[in-house]
């Protein structure tokens, strides 16, 4: 009779045939048993690895994964992880080597856990940025602005040949400040130009009397505010002029903006009017008024009335008294010719002409008055009667 063939070194019991001591990976008095699942070794008493893959049970002899091993492991009875920048089945794949800060990636998915360097992306940032993109995660973009319309550099957003004209900085992405255009905004606008285009130095608004691309062509003479346009010069007339280049004047008897505007027909002697502002040069026709002459001359008839009364009162005072001392130097002149009574005369020159005495220029109600000649209780005249010869 033979010893089981479970019994180590083929040795058993010479009457029983009981194994003293059974051959890795069985069990039983007779060494007749596999050990449990995932028991296997000398006496069944070590543990199958955690790692066979999909759980499958290992070699009840050796240990072995019968499968192989699971996603990140490797070693005879899958005991050993991956080493670092490797990964999957048997730890046949390599790592990206883009994860951030070049940590290891995952080793059963070779995904990288903490993302990606910049200029990468992909779970496992085995893809560079598109083009256009750059930085961590691909998240930024390029400013479009690297020379001949270059990409920028994947990891910093560099342009690796420089910047289009009119923009400036490491990344291109800073216009040209104001006054300034070109390439690496080194050249200055033009000093006509009120505001150049930072790319090529185009004035988009000339200052004053100035146009054309460079704002170094000068406006026609007699634009409005010394201004045309930017491109073919042409511009609002001033005041008195007109055509495309405001180099014609108003036609005689027009005037103003557009000469839309007539001049007055009361200019003296219809003279013509100024062109810019219609303004008569020599002056205005009899009963017009203003710069324009549109004003007819309005005369006010109180005082008018005012004025005559005024006048016809003063000269009908001096016409009485001159009439009185005519009278009195003819009555005068009389007595030494014998011609006149005495009587008479005495009559007639004792008696003051009350328009001398009390005659007044009378302006308006309320002006004061005084009387012309000494108070009539001073007027005495002594006279005696004689008789004629």
């Amino acid at each position: 009779m033979t010893c089981p063939t479970s019994c180590r070194n083929d040795t058993c019991h010479i009457q029983n045939g009981n194994c003293y001591t059974c051959k890795p990976g069985w069990t039983g008095i007779s060494c007749e048993k596999k050990c449990k699942e995932g028991w296997f070794g000398e006496n069944c008493s070590q543990l199958c690895s955690r790692h066979c893959r999909n759980d499958a049970v290992c070699n009840h002899v050796t240990g072995q994964c019968y499968k192989g091993c699971n996603s990140g492991w490797t070693g005879y009875m899958c005991e050993k992880e991956c080493d670092d920048g490797t990964y999957g089945y048997n730890c046949v794949n390599n790592c990206s080597g883009h994860c951030l800060n070049n940590s290891p990636c995952n080793k059963q998915t070779g995904q990288c856990d903490k993302g990606c360097n910049p200029g990468y992306t992909n779970t496992d940032c085995s893809k560079i940025c598109p083009s256009g993109h750059y930085g961590t995660n691909c998240s930024e973009r390029c400013s479009g602005h690297c020379i001949n319309n270059e990409p920028c550099d994947r990891v910093s957003g560099v342009c690796p040949n420089g910047c289009k004209d009119g923009y400036t900085g490491k990344l291109c992405n800073s216009s040209c400040v104001e006054g300034f255009f070109g390439i690496n905004c080194s050249l200055r606008c033009p000093r006509k130009c009120i505001v150049c285009r930072h790319t090529d130095g185009y004035c988009s608004s000339c200052k004053e009397r100035y146009h054309g691309r460079n704002c170094s062509l000068i406006c026609f003479p007699n634009c409005k505010s010394d201004t045309c346009q930017q491109t073919d010069s042409l511009c609002t007339c001033d005041a008195g002029w007109m055509g495309d280049n405001c180099t014609k004047e108003c036609d005689d008897g027009t005037y103003g903006f557009d000469c839309v505007n007539n001049c007055s027909s009361h200019c003296l002697n219809n003279s013509s009017c100024e062109k810019h502002n219609g303004h008569c040069k020599n002056g205005c026709n009899p009963g017009y008024t203003n710069l324009l002459c549109n004003e007819h001359v309005l005369r006010n008839s109180n005082d008018d009335k005012d004025i005559s009364t005024s006048t016809i009162f003063l000269l009908e005072s001096v016409t009485i008294n001159v009439v009185f001392f005519t009278g009195c130097f003819v009555l005068i002149w009389g007595i030494y010719t014998k011609k006149v009574s005495i009587l008479g005369f005495n009559s007639s020159c004792g008696k003051r002409s009350k328009h001398y005495a009390d005659s007044v220029i009378k302006s308006d109600e309320d002006q004061h008055y005084q009387e012309l000649g000494p108070p009539r209780e001073e007027i005495s005249i002594t006279y005696q009667n004689t008789v004629l010869q």
